[in-house]
């Protein structure tokens, strides 16, 4: 990210990928050359009424925000930004005051297991080992 920092971010996140799941896109514009000392964002609103073309070219749709590690909120503008630093300022974080477990979990959705696949029939290199979650 040094070498090539995030110039622009165009965000779909009112625009889901699949019905059924809360996953959206974006499409990042990197800075090759690594000048670039500030980010930009803007978040596509519902119910388009231009062109995706004309929006994107619209500088005055994208605000600048300052993108942080393991920000919670990368994608607000400064003012919005520095307003919840104010407000998180010496707050004690919930995890440090309770517990927080994982929410309910029905196993309701389709699942794709390896017990599906055979080692002959994909290729090992995309086979990994499943991640779990960490007991307490």
């Amino acid at each position: 990210m040094q070498k090539s920092p995030i110039k622009r971010i165009v965000n779909f996140e009112k625009y889901l990928v699949f019905d059924s799941a809360m996953i959206t896109t974006a499409i990042v514009h990197f800075e090759k050359n690594g000048k670039t000392s500030f980010s930009q964002a803007f978040t596509l609103k519902e119910n388009i009424q231009e062109s995706f073309e004309s929006l994107i070219r619209n500088k005055d749709n994208f605000t600048p925000v300052q993108l942080k590690s393991d920000s919670v909120f990368a994608l607000i503008n400064n003012e919005t930004n520095q307003l919840n630093a104010k407000l998180d300022a010496n707050k004690a974080f919930l995890g440090e005051l309770l517990w927080v477990g994982s929410g309910m979990q029905t196993a309701a959705n389709d699942v794709f297991s390896n017990s599906q696949i055979t080692k002959q029939s994909f290729p090992k290199e995309f086979l990994k080992k499943k991640i779990e979650r960490k007991s307490y």
